[in-house]
């Protein structure tokens, strides 16, 4: 049970160095503390080579570019420590190997640990921001560059750290139906009104986008099932989530009445009508503009124009990295990208790496929706991140933790597939005698 436990906190902590100020070398070195625990522990130690396969696949021209040009650029040997990072967590995670209630135990700790990080991170964000408008400095929070972040972000990323809280916030759908504890029901019922102001409150225009997409989806899900339920009668699970939901919300209004909801009122007014708060709301305000994309207009427009340049090889295999250092010049940095992993793709691998990735996620949503509810949640993590890869990232490897859900994602199929076997090799070996 402890070593189950680790392995959830390695993958974890991949979500803590979204939300907080900490280096991101923090998984890397859990999973080398890890390495001697699960040799320790088991001998069932198997390879997912299929995993490696088709992931070895999607990489190659990455890879092979990589090589190429020598990891000249940062953003390469980044992508590359992701990569190789993922390759020695796969088969130490077990995930194909465990049993079902060992599978459902991991994930319910996961889960748990990623809604604790976020609400955690989204109440330490309400904080500092207050902090911030009283004058007070974190000095956690400063970058390398002595820059503060502003609103909720506890560092200058905030569009990392928003997407960090919202992966929170994907884990309580699906462990809302499942907990037991009511210590963490009680989390989760605080945990989304929180999370959400949080968000709001980011100076991030993705974090509204995260909002009315969950508010949407999470509406829907509600929706279809209270229309499922119409025609059957309410069963002893039913009636548990009605009461445990009845007792969450008067909990919060007792928290509400013993704290003096004026308090409470007050202090959120203050938050988004002081001067930050008044920032954020005109920059949110830009969402529909043209500022919207004004930011990204000039990377894509290079893009475009470095397309034009690229002959028929380039164009079907991609012309390497040099592009990296092109579009720095273009923005007077060392090293910049045109901010969607579609277009980098298009540059370094050319036709057949995008092909390739799209491939690999269509495999990959195909699976999580044909695998239940666990698919389901795996695919929110996996969306939410894309969203982000394709509006800030480099690549579809830069990361770690998108290569770990594709992970969870074909491991699951492989395991339902698997337990399907078995089931019809038993059922014919029962009919056989």
């Amino acid at each position: 049970m402890l070593l189950l436990y680790f392995k959830a906190t390695v993958v974890a902590s991949m979500i803590a160095e979204k939300v907080y100020p900490i280096k991101s070398t923090t998984s890397i070195k859990l999973i080398l503390c890890l390495i001697p625990l699960a040799m320790l522990s088991r001998n069932r130690l198997t390879m997912p080579w299929k995993f490696y396969g088709f992931l070895g696949a999607v990489s190659l021209p990455y890879l092979a570019h990589a090589y190429l040009t020598g990891f000249n650029y940062s953003l390469v040997r980044q992508d590359l420590v992701s990569l190789a990072s993922v390759m020695v967590l796969a088969p130490l995670l077990e995930y194909g190997t465990m049993k079902q209630a060992e599978r459902d135990a991991f994930l319910k700790v996961l889960c748990r640990l990623v809604l604790i990080l976020s609400l955690s991170g989204a109440i330490a964000g309400l904080v500092k921001m207050e902090l911030l408008n009283r004058g007070i400095y974190i000095p956690m929070c400063f970058n390398e560059r002595e820059e503060y972040p502003g609103g909720t972000a506890l560092h200058t990323e905030y569009n990392v750290y928003s997407l960090g809280i919202f992966l929170g916030l994907c884990t309580i759908g699906w462990l809302k139906r499942r907990e037991e504890n009511p210590l963490i029901s009680t989390f989760i019922t605080l945990g989304i009104p929180v999370i959400l102001i949080a968000l709001l409150l980011t100076g991030s225009r993705r974090a509204v986008i995260y909002v009315l997409l969950w508010i949407l989806i999470w509406g829907a899900h509600v929706s279809a099932t209270l229309f499922k339920r119409r025609a059957v009668a309410v069963g002893p699970k039913t009636r548990s989530l009605v009461l445990r939901g009845t007792a969450g919300s008067w909990l919060v209004v007792l928290i509400l009445i013993f704290f003096n909801w004026r308090i409470v009122s007050t202090s959120l007014q203050g938050l988004f009508t002081s001067d930050e708060g008044s920032r954020i709301q005109e920059r949110a305000s830009t969402m529909m503009g043209a500022e919207a994309i004004e930011t990204r207009l000039p990377y894509w427009e290079y893009f475009m124009d470095r397309l034009g340049q690229m002959n028929a090889t380039a164009l079907l295999f991609g012309g390497g990295f040099g592009y990296i250092g092109e579009f720095g010049h273009l923005t007077g940095v060392d090293e910049d990208y045109p901010h969607n992993f579609w277009l980098s793709s298009m540059l370094y691998g050319g036709i057949i790496q995008v092909l390739l990735i799209f491939w690999f996620l269509a495999l990959l949503y195909h699976r999580g929706l044909t695998n239940g509810s666990v698919g389901i949640l795996f695919l929110y993590w996996l969306t939410a991140e894309l969203l982000f890869l394709s509006i800030s990232s480099n690549s579809f490897f830069s990361s770690e933790f998108v290569l770990v859900v594709t992970f969870f994602l074909f491991q699951s199929s492989v395991t339902k597939q698997t337990s399907l076997e078995m089931g019809k090799n038993a059922t014919r070996h029962l009919s056989q005698h």
